[in-house]
């Protein structure tokens, strides 16, 4: 996000910790609304004994900055996410996971982003909690090899939760937040296959007054960045858009990424052939819906941000792509 801006934090500083960034953390939130949700302060003991010792068989994933375990407290499941100390930067580690701790606790109000309950500060990183997400994430069910791949309905209803949390984030509050790594292993899926958006530390706050901001440091997911971001290191709320198209080809058509679309021309590589009914185990009756599903990711991959639809435009189309589903479905039973 690049908050080195912000009064109080200086990188250079070797003493600087989560809790002298707190600070940071109270301005940070002060330039929303000055609310957020409450946050608990764990111990380490209280986490270690959560997760028996961040056991392997604890395990939840991993991605380049952190490792996400499970764990049990207070007679219920937590995921408890362990920042890797090795990194050589911490100063920017550490100024990751406060931007995260700000935003998060910020957006967990809405029901389809990843709830934050508490964080602790004990340690050389801060260890952050979030609630456990019992279905994993959607990377697990939407390859063509998956053991348990999701109905059409399900993807439609799940990309379309998607849609409404990026929105909240775009225009839920005071403040403009880009998520910046929009991927199916970021969308956790809770009991009822509910999309639940996390992951925040690379998300990025929009200066006020402004419509987009500038990083020197391009650490996005490859393949779902958008061609400002990759060539220009420009992120605005379209970048997003441009994110969940891949995300939307992807998830409709239960192919990987590589395969989606040419990153030199940033256009997708033959829509109608990936959105043919042989892929999605649909029909004739399902043209409507196919059709305007390739009209959506064509929109979101417009090479001039300007030209790509808002999130809540995003959503709105997907709301209606799965009204075209929920009435076929009826068709099909009555």
């Amino acid at each position: 996000m690049g908050n080195s801006h912000i009064k109080g934090f200086n990188k250079q500083d070797e003493g600087f910790s989560f809790r002298n960034g707190e600070l940071i953390l109270r301005q940070l939130i002060a330039s929303f609304d000055g609310k957020s949700l409450p946050l608990r302060v764990f111990s380490n003991k209280e986490l270690d004994d959560a997760t028996n010792g961040f056991d392997e068989s604890r395990f939840i994933k991993r991605d380049s900055l952190w490792t996400l375990y499970k764990g049990s407290h207070d007679g219920r499941f937590i995921s408890v996410k362990l920042f890797n100390t090795s990194l050589i930067d911490k100063a920017k580690v550490l100024e990751k996971i406060i931007n995260e701790v700000a935003i998060a606790s910020q957006m967990g109000k809405h029901k389809n982003i990843l709830k934050l309950l508490g964080y602790c500060a004990e340690s050389e990183l801060p260890l952050l909690v979030y609630e456990y997400a019992e279905n994993g994430d959607l990377s697990q069910y939407i390859s063509r090899d998956s053991e348990l791949p999701l109905p059409w309905e399900s993807r439609l209803r799940i990309l379309n939760e998607v849609a409404n949390a990026v929105s909240f984030l775009h225009y839920g509050t005071s403040r403009v937040v880009v998520q910046g790594d929009i991927k199916p292993y970021n969308i956790f899926l809770d009991d009822k296959f509910s999309a639940k958006l996390g992951d925040f530390v690379l998300s990025k706050l929009i200066p006020l007054g402004e419509d987009h901001i500038r990083e020197d440091i391009v650490a996005e997911t490859y393949g779902y960045m958008a061609p400002e971001s990759a060539t220009g290191a420009r992120f605005s709320e379209k970048s997003d858009v441009f994110g969940l198209g891949v995300v939307i080809l992807q998830v409709l058509t239960a192919r990987r990424v590589v395969d989606l679309y040419d990153p030199e021309n940033w256009i997708p590589r033959s829509m109608n052939e990936f959105f043919s009914a042989a892929h999605i185990a649909g029909g004739g009756s399902m043209q409507q819906q196919i059709e305007e599903c390739a009209e959506l990711v064509r929109r979101c991959f417009m090479r001039n941000p300007e030209e790509r639809p808002t999130m809540i435009e995003v959503a709105k189309s997907l709301r209606m792509i799965r009204r075209l589903s929920k009435q076929r479905s009826e068709n099909c039973t009555g």
